[in-house]
């Protein structure tokens, strides 16, 4: 009986085939339904396209005033860097149909200030102190990016940074028979452009929810000035003031890296909330000293994400 089976399952199998390879329509049909090999990525059927805008709050751990805090041993930790700040940036991204890179435009702006004081008052002896600092932070960024396929995007591209911080300060001193009043003004300016690169990565949770992951650094070649001017007066001794300029061309290194939870309503729109770092060497100035100063800062963000076609 087994025999006569195996007989027939061989003559069944035998004419499936035959008829499958003698017939165009049906062989192009088992050609269409062969699956595509895993990890391979294939082109787009159509051009896609995004759009993200982010916010986020940054918080300022370094001084740009007295780094060193000798004033503030005498002045009740005198500083008035900016303690924390705001920021967002938008992106456009675009990839072709057919392409397997994509290619994205954004533009970040972050501002920040800070006001210190001090007063001292125990008669006959009075005095007082006044500054402020105000600083932005403006970046656009062109990369091209390429998917591998599995979570993972590459890109490369160019980076524009300008940085731009003022100083305005007064104070005045009065005791019997003297009193002395100054001001101080204060600007300091980086500008430069240079190579980017980094990488992202998407963790799936579940189907609407993932860990995203991403860390980029760039080397940015450009000029560092800064201008310092005051002006003082003192009773019985006149008036006084002095100014100073410097400039000089340098490189800046810039590394940042985030981490965040996206919920994705639907394939067209996300949104993110995480925690990022930001570091620039040597882009800021210290107005106290006129030397180079980093500017560091970190925070949450949030961000929303609308696509396109595809």
């Amino acid at each position: 009986m087994r025999p006569v089976r195996t007989r027939l399952l061989s003559t069944i199998s035998g004419l499936a085939l035959a008829a499958v390879a003698s017939s165009p329509a049906l062989a192009a049909d088992a050609v269409d339904y062969v699956a595509a090999p895993t990890g391979i990525e294939l082109a787009p059927p159509a051009t896609s396209a995004w759009v993200s805008l982010e916010g986020r709050y940054n918080i300022h751990p370094d001084s740009l005033f007295d780094d060193d805090g000798l004033i503030g041993l005498f002045l009740d930790d005198f500083d008035p860097s900016p303690d924390d700040g705001w920021g967002g940036s938008i992106e456009l991204g675009v990839k072709p149909a057919g392409m397997e890179y994509d290619f994205v435009g954004r533009f970040t702006y972050m501002q920040s200030d800070g006001r210190s004081s001090f007063y001292y008052a125990a008669f006959p002896f009075y005095a007082g102190l006044e500054a402020e600092i105000d600083q932005k932070l403006m970046l656009a960024d062109f990369e091209v990016g390429r998917e591998l396929g599995v979570g993972t995007r590459i890109h490369a591209g160019l980076r524009f940074a300008h940085y731009d911080a003022s100083l305005q300060g007064d104070g005045f001193v009065a005791f019997p028979g003297t009193y002395a009043f100054g001001f101080v003004t204060g600007d300091a300016t980086f500008t430069g452009i240079g190579p980017r690169i980094g990488i992202e990565h998407r963790f799936g949770l579940t189907d609407a929810l993932s860990l995203d992951l991403a860390a980029a650094g760039a080397a940015i070649y450009g000029k560092r000035e800064v201008e310092l001017f005051g002006y003082g007066y003192a009773t019985g001794y006149g008036s006084a003031s002095f100014a100073d300029a410097a400039s000089e061309n340098e490189w800046v290194l810039n590394g940042e890296a985030s981490a965040g939870l996206t919920y994705s309503f639907s394939p067209a729109a996300s949104v993110t909330a995480g925690y990022r770092i930001d570091y620039f060497s040597d882009i800021a100035t210290d107005f106290l000293t006129g030397e180079a100063a980093d500017h560091y800062t970190h925070g949450p963000f949030v961000k929303a994400t609308f696509r396109f076609g595809g």
